[in-house]
């Protein structure tokens, strides 16, 4: 029968049916809340590469759209340039869930699900600040590559799903977009997020094309 989904998660599907994305959802229940069903979406490539996005949100009355809208956007976008990317848009990052969704992922990855899997570029807050960007200082080898590549900031992160994957042997870096301001990287959207200031007037479309782009396809053909 017809499953009720959320209506944020049940926007997604219909953003990917309408684009002709095949997907799938992968349905999982967690120990630590055995009332609650969590929803991964896998799109699968034939590539070694993988691009992900949390779908989660933590404030529910928000458009949440730099955390992490964009980001699910720019991985679908990705994926029509880049056919063989794999893709995955997962569930329970945001407190107090704390990687679930990236838990159940790391295991299809090592259970072969996907085929070998080099690394997974890890999209979070995308949505303004185009080709000026972050990376998570994490020590992993796709944190090197890109740093070789670009030369982004460099600096610690709070908690994201990249922390799970490598706890789980799989390669993995955490990229934030940050716009700049007088010079300055500005910071100002980092405060934005979880709150109702993370609204659809808050990113840049423009930014985000130019992220894809000059950063991410770049990463991840």
């Amino acid at each position: 029968g017809l499953t009720d989904y959320p209506p944020r998660f049940q926007f997604i599907i219909d953003l990917l049916e309408s684009n002709g994305f095949k997907y799938e959802i992968i349905k999982f229940k967690h120990d630590r809340y055995p009332l609650t069903f969590f929803y991964n979406i896998y799109i699968k490539g034939d590539g070694n590469k993988m691009a992900i996005a949390h779908h989660d949100v933590y404030n529910h009355n928000s458009d949440n759209a730099n955390d992490n809208s964009a980001s699910i956007i720019n991985c679908l976008v990705l994926k029509k340039m880049i056919p063989n990317l794999n893709i995955a848009i997962i569930d329970g990052e945001e407190p107090p869930c704390m990687g679930i969704g990236s838990k159940k992922l790391a295991d299809d990855i090592n259970d072969g699900y996907f085929g070998n899997i080099k690394y997974v570029l890890n999209l979070e807050l995308t949505g303004i600040g185009g080709k000026s960007f972050f990376v998570g200082k994490m020590g992993s080898k796709l944190e090197k590559i890109i740093v070789d590549m670009f030369d982004p900031f460099v600096t610690d992160v709070p908690f994201n799903d990249s922390y799970i994957l490598l706890e789980n042997g799989i390669d993995s870096a955490v990229v934030t977009t940050l716009p700049i301001k007088n010079g300055e990287e500005d910071y100002s959207v980092m405060y934005q997020i979880h709150t109702m200031r993370d609204s659809a007037q808050s990113i840049s479309t423009d930014d985000m094309q130019l992220f894809v782009e000059e950063v991410a396809s770049k990463l991840l053909k």
